[in-house]
């Protein structure tokens, strides 16, 4: 009779302990979907409030004409968007030296050398275009794409060219200093291009 009654309350045990062990696996899996959704409310909220004048860049507005202050001790602006384009993640238009060096608002070599040094640069994928997000001292940001040049298909969403006013470190006559950098090895530098080589532009003031 005992060894029934033992037998008994060994099952009864395991019943109750199944049944526990089941309820807090349920109850588990209860806070995990609860948290998930939690999660996924918050980063589309931060995403819906980002900016490129702010903190992030996510924000896609019509940006033309728009100037981002990133706390850079010269004091410049830089456009939010490349010359011909609406939004930070397009091309925009290919422009050549001999037509535009006489713009104010193109940079020099010394504006990209102080984004170089003064900024934090990041590459970042946006709406299927890859650049460089460069996020300035005052945690302002802007998005440069690695459009190419014209006529270079191929080195689109690797290459970024961008056109500036400086003569000085080229030696040959009919030549200027194009910025440039290079997604794949993360290198960025300064070269010499034919004036009539058509690259994108990235207005300051």
């Amino acid at each position: 009779m005992m060894k029934k009654i033992t037998k008994l309350m060994v099952f009864a045990i395991i019943i109750l302990t199944t049944f526990a062990c089941n309820t807090k696996h349920t109850n588990n899996e209860k806070l995990v979907e609860e948290f998930d959704e939690e999660f996924i409310a918050e980063e589309t909220a931060i995403e819906e409030e980002s900016t490129f004048t702010g903190k992030d860049s996510n924000n896609h507005g019509n940006y033309e004409d728009e100037y981002v202050d990133l706390g850079l001790p010269s004091g410049r602006k830089w456009a939010i968007c490349n010359e011909g384009a609406s939004k930070p993640e397009e091309i925009g238009g290919y422009y050549c030296y001999a037509t535009y060096k006489y713009r104010s608002s193109l940079p020099t070599t010394k504006d990209f050398e102080e984004l170089e040094e003064k900024c934090t640069w990041e590459y970042m994928s946006m709406e299927n275009m890859s650049g460089y997000k460069i996020i300035g001292p005052n945690g302002n940001s802007i998005f440069l794409p690695a459009a190419s040049k014209e006529g270079r298909s191929d080195y689109m969403f690797i290459f970024g060219y961008y056109l500036t006013r400086s003569e000085a470190n080229c030696p040959s006559v009919g030549e200027h200093s194009v910025f440039c950098f290079d997604l794949l090895t993360n290198t960025r530098i300064s070269q010499c291009a034919s004036d009539f080589t058509s690259v994108s532009i990235r207005q300051i003031k």
